[in-house]
């Protein structure tokens, strides 16, 4: 069987997340392989872009990807990496297949698969590594994996705190972001859709109470033609880590959140990307 068959058989297996990445540029170019995502819903171009820009990688890094899905932040960077080591995590057999068949097709041999979750008591066993991404996950814990340790939303906030506090003993930077739909059901939201402001509130004062320290925070925005994540400016996130609730915070905040116009924006889109170091 061809790369282009195996690939188109593992990636749409009708799963609850398929159907959810890009395929990386470099295997659409080399195996004439795609599918079509649209990139006004979930962005995965726009972040990768972001990640190239703000993350330096040193020679011999290590990046793990905690939900890598079909692996297009994992492949991408190993691709455009190859003095670094790369592993992803993800617990959807056939996407973890499809994760190993391009990274052996394409001698990606600092790529290693992992086909496992990587819920709150795993943490502990996973290796340490000095990056992590960690996109789009956390939101479905008590729905899609951790059930018994989330049975409802009002554990969720204490849930999420372990988590983040774990894994500060596992890597010394985190690129994170969250959805904010417990187990993705918009009629039973975290924080409101519209409520940015709140989002970045909520999920740094997790993060600060865990520990860490808050070194960017980016928000989508249109203000060039082709759109892309603008990093809020370092005044107002020392302002946050100072002193999150102060008044003239949430001001400064929501004035930046209307220049930005994002709240035009999909609910994909208007959720903030998290630098943080432990």
């Amino acid at each position: 069987m061809e790369l282009k068959s195996i690939l188109e058989k593992l990636y749409n297996d009708e799963s609850k997340h398929s159907r959810y990445q890009n395929i990386p540029q470099f295997v659409k170019e080399a195996s004439n392989y795609s599918e079509e995502i649209n990139e006004n819903w979930r962005g995965d171009t726009a972040r990768y872009d972001y990640i190239r820009r703000t993350v330096k990688f040193g020679d011999g890094e290590s990046i793990a990807d905690i939900g890598a899905n079909t692996g297009f932040f994992t492949l991408s960077l190993a691709y455009d990496n190859r003095i670094n080591q790369f592993i992803a995590y993800e617990p959807n057999p056939n996407h973890a297949a499809f994760i190993s068949e391009i990274a052996d097709q394409f001698q990606l041999t600092n790529v290693q698969t992992r086909n496992r979750s990587v819920g709150l008591q795993e943490i502990n066993h996973i290796e340490r590594v000095d990056r992590m991404i960690f996109f789009n996950v956390l939101h479905h814990a008590g729905v899609d994996f951790d059930q018994e340790l989330v049975p409802s939303k009002a554990e969720f906030n204490d849930y999420i705190f372990q988590y983040i506090s774990r894994l500060r003993n596992k890597t010394k930077q985190l690129m994170f972001q969250m959805g904010y739909n417990w187990g993705g059901d918009k009629t039973n939201p975290i924080v409101d859709s519209d409520q940015v402001r709140e989002m970045t509130l909520y999920v740094s004062e997790l993060f600060m109470d865990a520990g860490w320290k808050i070194k960017k925070i980016a928000y989508f925005s249109f203000r060039n033609k082709r759109g892309s994540y603008e990093d809020l400016h370092e005044d107002l996130v020392s302002g946050i880590s100072r002193n999150i609730r102060d008044s003239s915070v949430s001001e400064s905040l929501d004035k930046h959140i209307q220049e930005l116009n994002m709240l035009g924006n999909s609910e994909f889109y208007k959720r903030p990307i998290f630098v943080v170091e432990a």
